[in-house]
């Protein structure tokens, strides 16, 4: 089953801030995640409502949640990491 990536706002503006030599890489894991919104390595965050997940991608993170039953990936946020689990 293939999903459906959605890119919330607030995730494109982290976009936008990402080092170039790291947009292709970042954009390449998150398109990924229509795939397989569970890829190897990637993480479900403890403690946070709703359900979110980490993909690691150099120092960069792609914070996002999975709806299964509708088929979608929401990412949140991208943020580096000494930021993403403040």
């Amino acid at each position: 089953m293939s999903y459906r990536v959605e890119i919330l706002p607030n995730a494109i503006k982290d976009l936008r801030k990402l080092p170039n030599n790291m947009v292709s890489r970042m954009k390449t894991a998150v398109l990924g995640l229509a795939e397989e919104p569970r890829p190897v390595g990637s993480r479900k965050l403890v403690n946070v409502h709703p359900e979110t997940w980490r993909i690691r991608v150099g120092d960069w993170r792609a914070l996002y949640q999975i709806d299964d039953p509708a088929g979608l990936v929401k990412v949140v946020h991208v943020f580096h990491r000494r930021e993403a689990y403040r």
